[in-house]
Formats: C-alpha cells, structure tokens, sequence
C-alpha cells in the first residue's frame, strides 16, 4: 500500500480556459493551482469569480473551500449581479 498522496495540482489554460466550480459559485482564470494543506485554490491571470450574486476580480482571488470564503489582491473589482443573473 502506498503512502503517497497529492498535495497540490496544477491547471494552467489561456485567455480563462481554466473553469472552476465549487460549493458557493464559480471562478475562471488562467492559472489555478489546489493545495490540500488549508484546503485552497489560488487563481491567477486575470482571475473572475462569482459567489452569491458577487462577481469579483483582481490580480489574484484565493479560495478558502472549507472556510467558505475568498481573497482578492491586487486591483480588486466587486459588481453586485441583479436578481436572475448568473456568473457563467
């Protein structure tokens, strides 16, 4: 039996071909890298996220999934979505 476990991956696309769903909304970027340890995804290049009727940006969004929260650095954009609108 093997000991090894993944601790951090890795997807990298151009012009937001990198797509992430999680539990409160869903993000798209260019570079997105998942660490196991603090259960966390760090989104780069030009990163877009929306949770809850929020569709934030900046220069990187962090992900806290067990948290159920998130950081944005660098330049950061917040547009509150009317009723019926929905990030992609």
């Amino acid at each position: 039996m093997s000991s090894r476990s993944v601790n951090r991956v890795e997807a990298i696309g151009e012009a937001h071909h990198v797509k992430i769903k999680y539990e409160n909304g869903n993000a798209t970027c260019q570079k997105a890298v998942y660490f196991s340890d603090g259960d966390k995804v760090v989104l780069t290049g030009d990163p877009v996220a929306w949770e809850k009727g929020a569709r934030v940006s900046g220069k990187q969004i962090t992900i806290y999934l067990a948290e159920e929260r998130s950081v944005v650095e660098g330049g950061s954009h917040i547009r509150i979505e009317g009723e019926g609108q929905n990030g992609q």
